[in-house]
Protein backbone atom coordinates (compact mmCIF):
# COMPACT_ATOMS: atom_id res chain seq x y z
CA UNK A 1 0.00 0.00 0.00
CA UNK A 2 2.74 2.27 1.03
CA UNK A 3 4.34 1.76 -2.72
CA UNK A 4 1.26 2.83 -4.21
CA UNK A 5 0.62 5.60 -2.07
CA UNK A 6 4.25 7.14 -3.03
CA UNK A 7 3.93 6.32 -6.66
CA UNK A 8 0.87 8.44 -6.35
CA UNK A 9 2.50 11.04 -4.73
CA UNK A 10 5.86 11.09 -7.06
CA UNK A 11 3.48 11.47 -10.26
CA UNK A 12 1.36 14.20 -8.48
CA UNK A 13 4.60 15.90 -8.21
CA UNK A 14 5.44 15.62 -11.83
CA UNK A 15 2.56 16.90 -12.43
CA UNK A 16 2.86 19.97 -10.19
CA UNK A 17 6.32 20.60 -11.74
CA UNK A 18 4.52 20.64 -14.93
CA UNK A 19 2.07 22.80 -14.49
CA UNK A 20 4.82 25.37 -13.05
CA UNK A 21 6.95 25.30 -15.73
CA UNK A 22 4.07 25.47 -18.27
CA UNK A 23 2.84 28.37 -16.61
CA UNK A 24 6.35 30.31 -16.14
CA UNK A 25 6.74 29.79 -19.64
CA UNK A 26 3.49 31.48 -20.77
CA UNK A 27 3.69 34.09 -18.33
CA UNK A 28 7.58 34.84 -19.44
CA UNK A 29 6.17 34.66 -23.40
CA UNK A 30 2.99 37.00 -22.79
CA UNK A 31 5.64 39.43 -21.15
CA UNK A 32 7.73 39.21 -24.11
CA UNK A 33 4.89 39.87 -26.41
CA UNK A 34 3.42 42.35 -24.72
CA UNK A 35 6.70 44.02 -24.83
CA UNK A 36 7.47 43.36 -28.61
CA UNK A 37 3.83 44.66 -29.24
CA UNK A 38 3.66 47.75 -27.16
CA UNK A 39 4.60 49.86 -29.66
CA UNK A 40 7.94 51.55 -27.99
CA UNK A 41 10.03 51.24 -30.57
CA UNK A 42 7.13 53.37 -32.70
CA UNK A 43 8.44 56.44 -34.98
CA UNK A 44 8.64 58.95 -32.53
CA UNK A 45 7.09 62.76 -32.83
CA UNK A 46 8.19 65.71 -30.40
CA UNK A 47 5.94 68.79 -29.51
CA UNK A 48 6.82 72.13 -31.59
CA UNK A 49 3.02 73.34 -31.35
CA UNK A 50 0.70 72.80 -33.73
CA UNK A 51 2.83 70.61 -36.08
CA UNK A 52 4.42 66.75 -35.36
CA UNK A 53 7.46 66.32 -36.61
CA UNK A 54 9.82 62.80 -36.98
CA UNK A 55 12.17 62.30 -34.44
CA UNK A 56 15.18 64.67 -36.11
CA UNK A 57 13.58 67.87 -35.48
CA UNK A 58 15.36 69.08 -32.50
CA UNK A 59 12.81 71.07 -29.93
CA UNK A 60 13.58 72.50 -26.38
CA UNK A 61 9.60 71.28 -25.86
CA UNK A 62 8.89 67.74 -25.21
CA UNK A 63 5.41 65.59 -25.24
CA UNK A 64 5.69 62.52 -23.98
CA UNK A 65 2.24 60.22 -23.60
CA UNK A 66 2.52 57.91 -20.83
CA UNK A 67 0.85 55.10 -20.54
CA UNK A 68 0.39 52.23 -18.51
CA UNK A 69 2.39 50.06 -20.99
CA UNK A 70 5.79 52.71 -21.68
CA UNK A 71 6.14 55.96 -23.37
CA UNK A 72 5.43 57.64 -26.15
CA UNK A 73 7.56 58.70 -28.24
CA UNK A 74 10.66 56.73 -26.80
CA UNK A 75 12.90 59.14 -28.57
CA UNK A 76 13.42 62.61 -28.98
CA UNK A 77 16.36 64.92 -29.74
CA UNK A 78 16.92 67.91 -28.24
CA UNK A 79 20.24 70.50 -28.53
CA UNK A 80 23.22 70.70 -26.30
CA UNK A 81 23.06 73.29 -23.69
CA UNK A 82 19.31 73.89 -24.38
CA UNK A 83 16.82 73.73 -21.42
CA UNK A 84 14.58 70.87 -21.97
CA UNK A 85 10.83 71.09 -20.66
CA UNK A 86 9.12 67.79 -21.22
CA UNK A 87 5.58 68.07 -20.43
CA UNK A 88 4.53 64.04 -19.66
CA UNK A 89 1.15 63.55 -19.94
CA UNK A 90 -0.81 60.77 -18.62
CA UNK A 91 -4.58 59.47 -19.28
CA UNK A 92 -5.90 56.75 -16.75
CA UNK A 93 -2.34 55.77 -16.30
CA UNK A 94 -1.35 52.66 -13.48
CA UNK A 95 1.89 51.07 -12.85
CA UNK A 96 5.57 51.57 -12.98
CA UNK A 97 5.49 54.04 -16.17
CA UNK A 98 3.80 56.60 -13.57
CA UNK A 99 7.06 56.63 -11.69
CA UNK A 100 9.42 58.49 -14.71
CA UNK A 101 12.89 58.64 -13.58
CA UNK A 102 15.76 59.74 -16.02
CA UNK A 103 18.48 58.74 -13.71
CA UNK A 104 22.00 60.23 -15.39
CA UNK A 105 20.61 63.53 -14.23
CA UNK A 106 18.98 62.17 -10.48
CA UNK A 107 15.06 63.14 -12.03
CA UNK A 108 12.63 61.11 -10.65
CA UNK A 109 8.52 62.49 -10.47
CA UNK A 110 6.07 60.43 -9.63
CA UNK A 111 3.12 61.45 -12.18
CA UNK A 112 -0.70 61.03 -11.30
CA UNK A 113 -3.23 58.65 -12.76
CA UNK A 114 -4.70 61.59 -15.13
CA UNK A 115 -3.08 64.79 -15.95
CA UNK A 116 -0.01 66.33 -16.86
CA UNK A 117 3.78 66.63 -15.22
CA UNK A 118 7.11 68.77 -16.15
CA UNK A 119 10.46 67.86 -15.88
CA UNK A 120 13.06 70.28 -16.72
CA UNK A 121 16.70 70.45 -17.16
CA UNK A 122 19.45 71.52 -19.31
CA UNK A 123 21.11 69.22 -21.90
CA UNK A 124 24.88 69.49 -21.19
CA UNK A 125 26.30 66.88 -23.03
CA UNK A 126 25.82 65.49 -26.33
CA UNK A 127 25.08 61.56 -26.41
CA UNK A 128 22.15 59.90 -25.47
CA UNK A 129 20.16 60.05 -21.88
CA UNK A 130 17.68 57.43 -20.74
CA UNK A 131 14.49 57.87 -19.84
CA UNK A 132 12.36 55.16 -18.03
CA UNK A 133 9.85 54.13 -15.31
CA UNK A 134 11.68 53.45 -11.73
CA UNK A 135 11.54 49.63 -12.63
CA UNK A 136 13.30 50.05 -15.99
CA UNK A 137 10.63 47.73 -18.06
CA UNK A 138 9.70 50.61 -19.79
CA UNK A 139 12.58 52.90 -21.75
CA UNK A 140 13.06 56.21 -24.05
CA UNK A 141 16.01 58.11 -24.54
CA UNK A 142 16.74 61.50 -25.40
CA UNK A 143 19.41 61.82 -28.34
CA UNK A 144 21.60 65.57 -27.50
CA UNK A 145 22.74 66.31 -30.74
Amino acid sequence: MKRQNSKQSDDSKSFTNIMIIVGLVIVIGGGIAWRLGSGLNADATVDQGDTDQDVDVVSDSVTINVASNGYSPSQVTVKQGQRVRMKLVTNNTYGCARSFTIPKLGITKNLQTTGEDTVEFVAQEKGSIVFQCSMGMFRGTINVI
